[in-house]
């Protein structure tokens, strides 16, 4: 007998209606959602119902944002907590860093990009739930859950029948099988490549794709989720910075960009940063170097 999926609980502190409304048309009917305006009303809904993701607004009745997740934190560990902002400031992503908040979101936000990172968000709680990771706060930071940065193990040319790409993308009279033969031509030059296409389609696979069947298959493969960051939070994410650039920044850091240098780098949801830094980003790409 078909047994219909249970809904993954997420609850929303935002004492504002009309958010709460955006809320429920971007989640509903996948999640089932509970609403509270204030502190109080979010502890009776923690207390009453298995909860597995809260999305909290930086400002809460009588307290910030961070303070209500970072109580939830210690109640109930096992729950992902996001918090989501009016206004990019970097002080406000550091006390989400130090408080090893899952995600930081900004309004307003993209209704896809807010399922995107819930669902990733419940799957992590339900990778938890099974024992098959430790809980969420061993990230340490925003930016770790962000990044993801893949290695071939230096494996000789073959290495793409082991990743399988022909096959997982070809079949007979597909339009994609002139996409495969694109693959293999781009890959053999040092040149920039831009991926686009709707969601699902599968822009991380043909990414993974050109790494693998280039000469730099044994080099990183470095994933950022552009989305995921504000335009601070990114630029020192790609570029680094050096000890004492902003408040926070207690050590240098190298960017992802000469960490990915020899290998490649793909940048997921490139077309959601703000033009001015796309502007300042196509600088440097066509430079094809930066100083630090």
């Amino acid at each position: 007998m078909y047994k219909k999926p249970v809904k993954a609980k997420i609850l929303i502190v935002d004492a504002d209606k009309s958010d709460q409304v955006l809320y429920a048309t971007a989640l509903n009917p996948n999640f089932k959602c509970y609403f509270a305006d204030n502190a109080q009303d979010a502890w009776e809904v923690l207390y009453e119902y298995a909860i597995q993701v809260v999305i909290a607004d930086e400002k809460i009745e009588n307290m910030t944002g961070v303070d209500f997740l970072t109580q939830v934190q210690k109640q109930y560990p096992e729950i992902v907590r996001l918090m989501i902002a009016n206004f990019r400031n970097i002080e406000s992503c550091v006390n989400v860093n130090i408080a090893g908040i899952y995600q930081f979101l900004y309004k307003p936000w993209r209704p896809d990009n807010l399922r995107l990172i819930v669902n990733n968000a419940v799957k992590i709680f339900n990778f938890q739930d099974k024992g098959k990771i430790t809980p969420l706060e061993f990230k340490g930071n925003l930016l770790k859950t962000t990044t993801r940065v893949i290695t071939s193990g230096g494996k000789p040319k073959d290495s793409c029948k082991k990743y399988a790409f022909d096959q997982l993308v070809r079949s007979k009279e597909s339009p994609l099988n002139n996409l495969c033969g694109d693959v293999q031509q781009f890959s053999s030059y040092d040149i920039p490549v831009l991926i686009y296409g709707e969601s699902g389609t599968g822009k991380e696979l043909f990414a993974k794709a050109i790494h693998y069947y280039s000469s730099r298959e044994s080099k990183p493969l470095i994933i950022e989720n552009c989305a995921a960051l504000p335009d601070d939070l990114l630029e020192s994410e790609l570029f680094g910075h050096v000890k004492g650039a902003f408040t926070g920044a207690y050590n240098d850091k190298t960017g992802l960009l000469e960490q990915a240098n020899g290998g490649t780098i793909f940048l997921d949801e490139i077309g959601d940063i703000s033009p001015p830094f796309k502007l300042n980003y196509c600088v440097h790409c066509k430079k094809k170097r930066f100083v630090s």
